[in-house]
């Protein structure tokens, strides 16, 4: 399975120009942990190597964009602060009639999130892929049943 993963990019990048070392270093874990089990992941941060080898807008649109319709599932990491760029995404996969699971617990901050599955197979889950306090193998635990069809949940 193509597993597409959506999560935040430039605000997380620090005032050096380098990629916030926790938030990648979670990132990798979580991207490793759905590879080990056998599917494959797109994220455009190892896309443009953490920001070392940035695309311009006309570059990374087009690439993201493809890559997310080849995709057999989304995995949306909201962040504290919801990316624009990851809603951008959810919202072409909704298009796209592609399942999303949403890592998040600001699911809240925006209604056109928390009421996605009205239109789309959504499954959410509340966590913060920023909280160092959360163990990456629970977190896909979590996205492991999903990514097998488990269910879609009713309500946020």
């Amino acid at each position: 399975m193509k597993v597409f993963v959506a999560a935040p990019f430039s605000s997380m990048i620090n005032s050096q120009g380098f990629f916030m070392k926790q938030y990648r270093e979670r990132l990798s874990q979580l991207h490793k942990s759905i590879e080990e089990s056998g599917h494959s992941v797109f994220a455009s941060q190892r896309n443009e190597n953490w920001g070392n080898a940035p695309l311009k807008p006309e570059e990374y649109v087009s690439i993201d964009y493809h890559e997310l319709s080849f995709s057999d599932v989304v995995v949306a990491v909201l962040g504290a602060r919801p990316s624009l760029g990851v809603c951008i995404e959810l919202g072409w996969a909704s298009a796209l009639g592609i399942p999303i699971i949403v890592v998040g617990k600001r699911v809240s901050a925006s209604t056109m999130i928390s009421g996605l599955h009205r239109v789309s197979k959504v499954n959410y889950i509340p966590a913060d892929l920023e909280d160092s306090k959360l163990p990456i193998p629970i977190l896909f635990n979590q996205i492991e049943k999903y990514l097998h069809g488990e269910r879609c949940d009713a309500d946020t």
